[in-house]
């Protein structure tokens, strides 16, 4: 699939504007890359062995999903929030340009981390078709938005395309999800909407303070502005993730069990 979006990329555009979006698309796709993909395979053989079993492969993924909405999501908006300094510091200033492609893509990373642990599943219960399926739909979408996008807005048009074509296809992917494992949408949101929420509040704060520090004239500075971003960010998130969770009446899920692991460690 995204070769196919390389291609049309390359062929518009030139060899520099996929060259920005390849590293803006392997920075901002970090947290699907290095944190999710290792969960998933971690997680599927014993999907495998409770396929047949449907309440406790629902019961499972729910859970699983839930540990990724609480770390995944959080780095991927954070991503989303310390564009401009990360680049800065890592990149250089001759890479500025990838900033607004880092920020949007962060946020379709964000959203596809929510559902890699979907494709698991499907073979997990012998029907790989749905994953064929779905990717046809993703593909058909994403081409011909693509096209638009890079008419409309050259290369930030892109990762709109990718952005716009996670939304779209987002709901499709979860009917079959909810269909296959008899999973209610108000169960589906249970686990991951806090993470969302503490992840929002926190992309607001981030970029505030971004704004307020203003432009960057040296790595000093991007270091910094880094380290302040992150450390608010972190602060932001934690604190309103465990407020709501309270609120909630303290539920079993993924902050439940960070809390028992940390309180293992210091014991």
């Amino acid at each position: 699939v995204h070769r196919s979006a390389d291609f049309v990329i390359g062929r518009m555009l030139g060899a520099k504007s996929l060259g920005l979006h390849g590293i803006a698309y392997e920075i901002s796709n970090l947290p699907t890359t290095e944190m999710v993909a290792p969960i998933n395979r971690a997680v599927f053989p014993g999907y495998a062995k409770i396929a047949s079993d449907q309440a406790a492969l629902r019961d499972s993924y729910l859970k699983v999903t839930s540990a990724i909405a609480m770390f995944a999501v959080p780095a991927a908006t954070g991503i989303a929030g310390v564009a401009k300094a990360a680049v800065f510091l890592l990149l250089g200033d001759k890479w500025l340009d990838a900033v607004v492609l880092v920020q949007v893509l962060a946020f379709y990373g964000a959203i596809g981390a929510l559902q890699t642990n979907t494709g698991p599943v499907y073979i997990a219960i012998g029907k790989p078709r749905i994953l064929t399926v779905t990717s046809l739909i993703y593909v058909c979408t994403l081409l011909p938005l693509l096209l638009v996008g890079i008419n409309l807005h050259s290369l930030p048009g892109v990762a709109w395309a990718f952005l716009i074509v996670a939304l779209l296809n987002m709901p499709i992917n979860l009917a079959f999800l909810m269909r296959e494992l008899n999973i209610s949408l108000g169960l589906l949101l249970a686990g991951v909407w806090r993470p969302i929420l503490g992840a929002a509040v926190m992309y607001g704060v981030v970029s505030q303070i971004s704004y307020l520090f203003g432009s960057i004239t040296d790595s000093h500075q991007a270091a910094l502005q880094l380290s302040v971003l992150v450390l608010s960010g972190c602060l932001t998130f934690v604190a309103l993730v465990l407020a709501s969770w309270h609120l909630a009446g303290r539920p079993e899920g993924a902050e439940q069990w960070v809390l028992s692991y940390v309180q293992q460690r210091l014991a």
